[in-house]
Order: C-alpha cells, then sequence, then structure tokens
C-alpha cells in the first residue's frame, strides 16, 4: 500500500509539473528549467522507513491474560450472588438465631427424622422395650428437665408450630418418651382435637380421650392409656368434637389441666399450630410453658417474630424453641398437617382416611424437602 501510494504521487506531481510548464508557455515563459528541476527534485520526498511484515504471532486472543481475568471476574460474581442468595434467605440458620429472634429459651434442634425411627420407638419388642436412645431427643429432654429447674412452678408443656407439617407430632412423642426414659411420670395429651395424631404415631386406639373427658363421659384415669415406654402415659384425642375452640374454652379444660399436672412430673400437650386455628392460643391462657417449633426449612424470620412476639405477651410463664427437621441425611417423615386444614376439605377421623392421608404427606413432604435443599 505504501509503494503505491508514493509511486501514485510522482505520477501525479509529474503530471501537475506538465500542466504548470505549459502555463508557463501560454504567458512566454521558456526559461523555467531550474523552476521545474526544484519541482522535480521534490517527488523524491517520500520513502518506505520500515517493511511490514505478517506477525508471527496472534494479537487475539491472549489465554493466560482471558484465564486470568475469567477467574477473577468469576470470584466477584460468585460472592455477590452469595452475599444476595443469603440476603434474600428469610430461613433460621440455627438454634441460637431461634431463641435470639423469639427471646426464648433453647431447647436445641433435630434432624430429619425417618418415619421407620418413631415406630421403632413406640413398638412393642423384648430387648429394649420402651426405652429411646436417640440423642438428640435426650439432649431435647435434659434442657427440657434444665428448664424446669431454673423455673421450678413449670409443670407443662404446649408443643405447637406456625403452620401444618412441622414436624410437631413427632417431637412431641419423641420428647414424651425421652423424658419418661429419664425416670420422669409423664403425661402426653392430644389436644390436637381437629386433626388427632398421636393415635396413629403410636399405634393406639381407644373411645375415650380429651373430648370425653371435657364432657363428662369418661374421668382421667379410665382415658389414660399406659405405652411400652415406662412412666409414659397417653391421653388421646378421642372423637373430634364440632367445636374445639369453644370446648377449650371452658372451665372444663382448666380442671382438666389442672389434673394432669397432679397424675404426672411433666405434662406435654400436642397442640394444632397456631396460624391456621386459634386452639392453641385459648390453651396458653392455662398451661405454664409453650414449646414453638420451628422447620428450618419452611420458617421464616419474619413469622417467627411476629408470632413468638403474640406468645410472650400472652399468659405463659416462658417460651421455648426447637429448630426442627435441620439440616442433614435422611428423608422426612411426612408427619404433620396437609393442606385444607379443618373439617371442610377431608373426613378427618376414621382410619381408612388417615391412612391415605399419611401416604399423601409423605410424598408432599418429600417433594418439600427435594425443593428446598435445591433452593439451599
Amino acid at each position: 500500500v505504501a509503494q503505491v501510494f508514493i509511486v501514485q504521487r510522482e505520477e501525479a506531481g509529474l503530471t501537475e509539473i506538465a500542466r504548470l510548464q505549459a502555463t508557463l508557455e501560454q504567458y512566454g515563459i521558456f526559461d523555467s528549467a531550474d523552476f521545474l528541476a526544484t519541482q522535480i527534485n521534490s517527488l523524491g520526498g517520500l520513502q518506505i522507513a520500515q517493511a511490514a511484515e505478517v506477525p508471527t504471532n496472534p494479537t487475539s486472543p491472549r489465554p493466560r491474560r482471558d484465564t486470568l481475568l475469567g477467574i477473577i471476574v468469576g470470584f466477584g460474581l460468585s460472592l455477590v450472588l452469595v452475599v444476595v442468595l443469603d440476603r434474600m434467605d428469610s430461613r433460621v440458620k440455627s438454634e441460637t438465631e431461634l431463641a435470639t429472634l423469639a427471646d426464648s429459651y433453647s431447647i436445641g434442634s433435630v434432624p430429619v427424622i425417618h418415619p421407620d425411627a418413631i415406630r421403632k420407638t413406640f413398638a412393642p419388642h423384648d430387648d429394649t422395650s420402651g426405652v429411646i436412645n436417640d440423642e438428640s431427643f435426650m439432649f431435647l429432654a435434659a434442657k427440657i428437665l434444665d428448664h424446669q429447674h431454673q423455673h421450678l412452678s413449670v409443670r407443662d408443656y404446649l408443643v405447637t408450630s406456625l403452620t401444618e407439617n412441622e414436624g410437631k407430632t413427632t417431637l412431641s412423642a419423641h420428647i414424651a418418651a425421652a423424658l419418661a426414659s429419664a425416670n420422669r411420670k409423664v403425661i402426653l395429651a392430644d389436644l390436637d382435637l381437629r386433626k388427632p395424631d398421636i393415635a396413629g404415631v403410636l399405634g393406639l386406639e381407644s373411645d375415650l380421650g380429651v373430648s370425653t373427658v371435657l364432657t363428662g363421659k369418661s374421668t382421667l384415669e379410665e382415658s389414660l392409656i399406659d405405652t411400652v415406654v415406662p412412666n409414659l402415659k397417653v391421653l388421646l384425642s378421642g372423637p373430634i368434637p364440632p367445636d374445639p375452640t369453644n370446648l377449650f374454652s371452658t372451665p372444663a379444660m382448666s380442671a382438666l389441666m389442672e389434673d394432669m399436672r397432679g397424675h404426672a412430673e411433666i405434662v406435654i400437650y400436642d397442640s394444632a399450630p397456631l396460624k391456621p386455628v386459634p386452639d392453641s392460643w385459648m390453651l396458653m391462657h392455662d398451661v405454664h410453658s409453650c414449646i414453638l417449633t420451628v422447620n428450618q426449612a419452611s420458617s421464616s424470620r419474619h413469622e417467627i417474630q411476629a408470632v413468638a412476639s403474640r406468645i410472650n405477651g400472652a399468659s405463659i410463664r416462658t417460651l421455648c424453641t426447637v429448630l426442627n427437621r435441620t439440616n442433614g441425611d435422611g428423608v422426612s417423615g411426612g408427619y404433620g398437617y396437609g393442606y385444607g386444614y379443618g373439617y371442610d376439605n377431608s373426613d378427618y377421623g376414621r382410619s381408612t382416611d388417615r391412612t391415605g392421608w399419611r401416604k399423601a404427606l409423605v410424598v408432599v413432604d418429600r417433594i418439600k424437602t427435594l425443593k428446598n435443599r435445591l433452593r439451599g
């Protein structure tokens, strides 16, 4: 390109000199040799300083530079993503954070429990009949006994949760069994009169229970059932009443709680969740302490703080918290509640219906567990 440019410039210069010479001759100027020689010499002023060469190495891409920049940018974006996801994640990370958030006494945390584990605890067998050997629940029992030592007036605990399917029934049964294994006389009472599940979890059957005692059809002594766990008696829900909330607000409920406290050192109540129905809120007027079960995978900080603030404003003496279904190996047992709490959407109460609901809840809970793990 440079050489062609020089040639073209010289040709253009010669053409211009010829035109200039012709113009001078028109005006009668023929002695212009010196002038024309100066113009011709000026045409040789351009020359190639350095010849162009084909590059031996490519100018792009540059692998080392691009790799280093990719690592730096990828690390920076990953760090930003982790911070953003952590800010967006409203789940409680630890039992200590839960206790601080709820302004409560932390009993501990429980990993995901396989359904076979609870059946094994309450199944009759010869070698270790009625002995619970799960260390996590024995730890909860030790914390509850320590809580009682600090609060000597506390004799009973209402186990509840924010919403359905947070594992409070499984937790109630295991806590009661662990306390009984610690040589304490314990009564486990099913106060969830809308969807009672203690009978199914423990494999018990009885037409007597809380509803029959409250309506005067049976006494507490007649309704209590012995279990394979020594020192543990169970009071089932009994027939499902038409209006549990109204039944809990009667003086008979306060009398029943006081009577149970007289028959045991510790009473554990499995009650309905707090958000769907007001049953548990009615019971808090007479119970000594409340154990709020929080599912780590689904409960948000905002919900926990709002509910805990309302519980602390009730007439209970202390609030305890348990972080349930914490991260770990295993498959969720599917115990708890399904959708449509109450009587409108199901015929809860018959054994044939309960079996179908149990299988459906297992599937639903496993799907929720998989989704939470993918989110985590």
